[in-house]
């Protein structure tokens, strides 16, 4: 790396590391899921061993293992792995610039680009947990990386690299075995055979745990065949097949075209072909009839119900007016108005239908001068971008449920396919504003998660601390999964999954009718509440 570049990546890091300052993603307390991810890294801390809940439907090893490094050093808190999950995304920062940089997009494209997936609004929510996301999404760059410079270098050593980091991802969600589809495909496609026998014999070795040892590759197998339980049943035939992929692909094209703003909005400045302008049309009707199903069931985006409907399901992260999933009782005191919604959800269409349609590479001009060595390059960075993001979308319908942050999952790679097919010297301008709108949106809004999250567990130590029994309190989702869900196993959460019995006291982000109201919580610039409601007599 020239000084310069080292100069470019430490301001890039700078202003992203200052968003977090902003964040503050300090408190020790599970948020989302990651309750149960670090249950099993304190267990491994402890003994050395595996230890999974019920729950567990990842493969986790690798994040626990690092997680336990970082216990080891620090200490047992939620705090010091969230600070573990800060370290990965930093160094997926650098992984994606390393990419950019060899694929020859130019600096102040690279740095939007790098931007654009630094503020990517799950990437940064998801930075500031312990969730599954940042570390499965590392290690995928880091195995792209590695195939990249393996077929731009001709050099066997980076195509094994990459393989073991593959492996590395499948051990921290299931799904990393796409990884290395892409790169064996442009093995085969260059007659590179010893590389296509080493990426080969690593998916053997996936195929052989899937296979033979199932329960290697989940904490509890029982809760992975949740998952894909639907493929068992004999009423999930080729119709409900093809709806179900039709779904999935409308939920993931605008999540994806939302989330990677900075990056789609500028396609609309590309020179389609007539046959592209004739395909786009088409695309877009298919995605805006299941969007309109959904508007006429009174869902537009961003799509979140609970109770479930219309394969819509609780646990996105852009809810309403925020990031993060409100795990608590009551309306978030700010709803995003439904006009504003429906203006989203026709966007997003469009915007969607541009990312499906998006040119080749050589389609945009390139504001470097070409050469053969630089389009080969090139060639392969988009091959391996958009190929990873094709299976990974594909990969999706392996499973029953589909949220919004597995548009992180499946196409974080995008962020180098749509840097080399953007217009720059016409869409500058419009990449810049989205970046701006959304660096403000994604820093604010986790900020405000990380707010109200603080908030919550404060109105909850102090219950506790004034001798309130764990069972009287209706904390929200993760306090009730912490606390009890973790002890129990799948029968018994099918019996409470229904919802608890109502509690003496209920955290929640509004007063509920039959309870009064005995402490507020402020959080967040926007003046919001945590109201701390009792039953009443």
């Amino acid at each position: 790396m020239r000084r310069r570049d080292v100069i470019e990546l430490v301001g890039v890091l700078a202003v992203w590391a200052v968003a977090i300052i902003v964040i503050d993603p300090r408190g020790n307390f599970p948020l989302g899921d990651d309750w149960d991810f670090a249950i099993a890294t304190w267990n491994f801390a402890h003994t050395g061993h595996f230890k999974f809940t019920h729950f567990t439907a990842v493969s986790l090893r690798a994040q626990v293992v690092w997680g336990a490094l970082w216990t080891w050093a620090f200490g047992e808190s939620f705090r010091v792995l969230r600070y573990s999950t800060l370290a990965l995304a930093a160094l997926t920062i650098v992984v994606i610039n390393r990419m950019l940089s060899r694929a020859g997009v130019p600096r102040t494209p690279r740095v939007i680009a790098m931007l654009a997936f630094a503020f990517h609004p799950i990437f940064l929510w998801a930075s500031c947990t312990y969730m599954t996301e940042v570390p499965f999404v590392c290690a995928s760059a880091v195995a792209m990386y590695c195939f990249l410079r393996g077929f731009d270098e001709d050099r066997r050593a980076w195509i094994i690299a990459g393989c073991v980091a593959a492996m590395f991802s499948w051990w921290v969600r299931q799904t990393g075995v796409v990884n290395l589809v892409a790169p064996l495909a442009i093995a085969l496609w260059r007659r590179r055979f010893k590389d296509a026998v080493a990426i080969g014999a690593t998916s053997a070795v996936f195929a052989t745990l899937f296979f033979f040892k199932r329960e290697w590759l989940s904490g509890s197998p029982e809760e992975f065949a949740v998952h894909y339980r639907m493929w068992g049943e004999s009423s999930f035939r080729l119709p409900q097949f093809v709806e179900v992929a039709y779904h999935w692909f409308v939920f993931n094209a605008q999540n994806i075209a939302l989330f990677f703003l900075p990056l789609v909005a500028p396609l609309a400045f590309v020179r389609r072909t007539r046959a592209q302008l004739v395909i786009l049309a088409p695309v877009a009707l298919v995605i805006f009839a299941r969007v309109q199903s959904l508007i006429n069931a009174g869902h537009p985006m961003p799509y979140f119900a609970n109770p479930f409907c219309c394969d819509i399901f609780a646990g996105n992260i852009f809810v309403n007016f925020g990031l993060g999933s409100q795990t608590l009782a009551g309306t978030f005191p700010f709803v995003l108005p439904y006009a504003a919604r429906l203006a989203l959800t026709y966007a997003a269409v469009l915007l969607a239908a541009l990312l499906c349609v998006s040119p080749s590479p050589g389609a945009s001009r390139h504001p470097l001068p070409a050469s053969g060595e630089r389009d080969r390059v090139r060639g392969t960075a988009a091959a391996l971008s958009l190929g990873t993001a094709i299976v990974g979308t594909i990969a999706l319908l392996g499973s029953g449920l589909y949220v919004d942050r597995y548009a992180l999952d499946s196409a974080w790679s995008l962020v180098v396919f749509l840097a080399l097919v953007i217009p720059w010297e016409r869409a500058k301008a419009v990449a810049i504003t989205s970046l701006i709108i959304m660096t403000i949106f994604s820093t604010f809004f986790v900020a405000e998660y990380h707010a109200w999250n603080r908030a919550r567990w404060k109105a909850f130590e102090d219950l506790r601390a004034r001798g309130i029994p764990l069972q009287q309190i209706d904390g929200g989702a993760e306090v009730w999964s912490y606390y009890e869900m973790s002890h129990m196993d799948q029968r018994w959460r099918r019996i409470r999954q229904f919802g608890l019995a109502p509690r003496r006291f209920v955290i929640a982000f509004e007063p509920l009718k039959g309870y009064r109201v005995i402490a507020r919580y402020p959080f967040g610039v926007r003046g919001g509440l945590i109201y701390v409601n009792e039953i009443s007599c």
